[in-house]
């Protein structure tokens, strides 16, 4: 779609909306005239003033960049028909909005079949199960065929009843719907997903407790986690008394409308709903699932849900564990999947925390912008980058995937990749910057 249609769109929007309010604004001023029996022309016309300045204000705050570009849209794009205040977006929608992703040249994709893609090679099943994975070298074509590798391989579309038409749709949607932002992009969406896909190929544990539903929603939370970021993070949507954050009183904010926007989009867009055959009871598993396991991925839960995972019994010495327990194997694979970065391969590793930093500095820009004091980490001027992902991988990260290898024990080789060579490698760094700055201090001398 060009940016001449969007505007259009935007501008028809906008002129609908004040059709409308001038509807209302007409009918309550007749109901304002019967009730003081005879305004005046000149009431009559304050009235009238009042009214279009409120439509002007509303052009104002939700014209061109504010309004949807389309009525089934986001969540944060329905809170601005409702608030006076729009909510924060530091990016736009994405430019390259796809009608169709196709597949890479020489799949053949037969949709009419549960298993559509006709030949999975062992490259491409190696690949999608990898831990090497390298999202941001890949374009849609590409995600789209490791997508369907995964649910043909788990049988996901036969055993919960989502058609290849609608699965595709879906990861289009998805596509479409994350902005484009440094980090909390849809090549982060895909990496979380993928991820949750490899902890579950590679695990035998996994294999033999977890549940086709159970992936199935692993797979869906993991695209969606993020839908529609708005490229900050909670604290600061917040702090600026954000429509979101008041809607979920400074709870889990960008978590609960990541879930709600993906069940907003799912339910006013039918042709991308991959929940809709599902069986009553599992639809209502499935919503659970979902919604629990992208809220796993808010920070602030971090050592709450640690703690939790580690308070139950490791899963291989339990022969049929609860559904609860199994909930929580579920979040502790988001949650892990959301920070698989640490653990991927170094120039893997390095390219996304580079991208991590860069999205955190472009928030503390913001923040200073509007008269705030970003925190040092987001803070380019201040912030020991080196310094802070040491920090990261020792205080944060480790302690997750050790509660992650406690009930899946094939991820050692992940902690071995985290400690042993992309922590070393950021402390080779740190030392470096050390260095340099010592060197600097004395040539200022």
């Amino acid at each position: 779609m060009s940016e001449d249609t969007k505007t259009s769109n935007e501008v028809a929007e906008v002129k609908e909306d004040t059709n409308t309010n001038a509807t209302v604004a007409k009918t309550n001023t007749e109901a304002k005239a019967t009730d003081t029996h005879n305004l005046s022309e000149l009431d009559l016309l304050r009235l009238e003033l009042e009214a279009a300045r409120k439509r002007l204000n509303d052009f104002v705050s939700y014209g061109h960049g504010g309004l949807p570009f389309h009525r089934e849209s986001l969540l944060f794009h329905e809170l601005s028909s409702m608030a006076r205040q729009p909510p924060y977006t530091k990016t736009n929608r994405r430019n390259n909005t796809l009608s169709v992703i196709e597949f890479p040249e020489g799949i053949t994709f037969n949709p009419s079949i549960s298993r559509p893609i006709a030949e999975i090679t062992d490259e491409m099943r190696e690949k999608t199960k990898s831990y090497n994975f390298a999202a941001l070298e890949m374009d849609p074509s590409t995600m789209l065929m490791h997508w369907f590798v995964m649910f043909q391989e788990l049988d996901l579309m036969e055993k919960c009843n989502v058609s290849p038409v609608v699965l595709r749709e879906f990861f289009t949607c998805m596509h479409n719907s994350y902005r484009d932002n440094t980090y909390h992009n849809f090549f982060h969406a895909m990496d979380v997903a993928q991820f949750s896909f490899a902890v579950y190929m590679n695990s035998s544990s996994l294999k033999v407790h977890l549940t086709p539903l159970d992936m199935f929603c692993a797979l869906i939370l993991g695209l969606a986690h993020d839908l529609d970021h708005p490229g900050v993070n909670n604290d600061f949507l917040i702090k600026i008394r954000d429509p979101v954050a008041l809607l979920y009183n400074s709870t889990s904010v960008l978590e609960n409308t990541h879930s709600a926007s993906l069940f907003l989009l799912m339910n006013n867009r039918p042709t991308c709903d991959v929940l809709a055959n599902l069986p009553a009871d599992q639809l209502k598993q499935a919503r659970r699932f979902i919604s629990r396991g992208i809220l796993a991925t808010d920070m602030s839960r971090h050592f709450k849900l640690i703690k939790a995972i580690n308070d139950v019994p490791p899963l291989a010495d339990t022969a049929s564990p609860p559904e609860d327990d199994r909930l929580l194997m579920l979040d502790c694979i988001a949650k892990s999947a959301d920070l698989c970065h640490l653990v991927r391969p170094w120039p893997i590793a390095k390219a996304w925390e580079d991208r991590v930093m860069e999205e955190f500095f472009e928030q503390g820009d913001q923040e200073k912008e509007m008269g705030m004091s970003p925190m040092d980490l987001f803070n380019r001027e201040k912030c020991n980058v080196p310094g802070s992902q040491c920090w990261f991988y020792v205080n944060m990260g480790k302690p997750l995937f050790d509660a992650l290898h406690r009930h899946v024990p094939e991820t050692d080789v992940l902690i071995h990749e985290m400690m042993e060579k992309n922590l070393p490698k950021w402390k080779e760094i740190l030392q470096e910057e050390k260095k340099k700055k010592e060197e600097e201090e004395k040539t200022g001398e």
